[in-house]
């Protein structure tokens, strides 16, 4: 039996003194991967090195809820970049390439996807600016490089920080209507964009590793 566990904070502090054990008995239990979600930013060097060191982990770059107090605009910042980062030094094939040939997405569909997302998000329900956003475009995205998302990349971060920049406290519990959500605050939708990069930055980083592991598996 192999089994995959979608979310194990493998690298918590109380799994220090016997982190070795801990791995050796979720093996011999039929566990051959974890996923293994981050809580803050300022954690993700220890869940990378920790994820590095380990068979069968993968890092779930995110930002928890629950530790809204240290989360800041550049630990977004910081997420485009790790979408960003999972892209550089593939070929046009790759950032093409789909798991299977249906129901599954290309890196960059994903890329493109989490970018637009953030400004559908952001700028136009939080922001109230104009409704430019193509949801669907976004699933038929293709690419030759890197060149024209990294454009766009830094064109919305720029979008979204001065956004950012204006919220006061009061602002972050006015709500927005948006279906199918229904009436969602300012602070929902951070929230969400934030939720949204962490879960497609680890279906990205799998399907890198699927990629480059492909001859393997045909």
């Amino acid at each position: 039996m192999f089994l995959v566990d979608s979310h194990s904070h493998f690298d918590a502090a109380e799994f220090d003194a016997d982190r070795d054990a801990v791995h050796a008995r979720a093996r011999a239990a039929g566990v051959g991967i974890q996923v293994v979600p981050a809580v803050a930013a300022a954690g993700w060097p220890a869940l990378k090195r920790i994820c590095d060191a380990y068979a069968g982990l993968h890092p779930a770059y995110g930002l928890h809820p629950m530790y809204l107090a240290e989360h800041r605009p550049e630990h977004l910042r910081a997420l485009r970049g790790k979408v960003l980062q999972t892209l550089e030094g593939l070929g046009a094939d790759a950032l093409n390439w789909t798991p299977t040939n249906d129901a599954t997405n290309s890196l960059f569909v994903l890329a493109t996807h989490c970018i637009g997302s953030e400004h559908g998000w952001m700028y136009e329900i939080l922001g109230r600016g104009e409704l430019t956003r193509n949801r669907p475009a976004e699933f038929l995205a293709r690419g030759d490089d890197l060149a024209a998302l990294r454009e766009q990349y830094a064109r919305i971060a720029q979008e979204t920080e001065a956004l950012l920049a204006t919220r006061t406290l009061d602002d972050l519990l006015t709500t927005r209507a948006r279906m199918p959500f229904g009436d969602v605050s300012e602070r929902w939708i951070i929230l969400h964009v934030l939720e949204h990069y962490s879960e497609h930055l680890g279906q990205m980083y799998l399907t890198r590793q699927l990629w480059e592991g492909r001859a393997l598996v045909q």
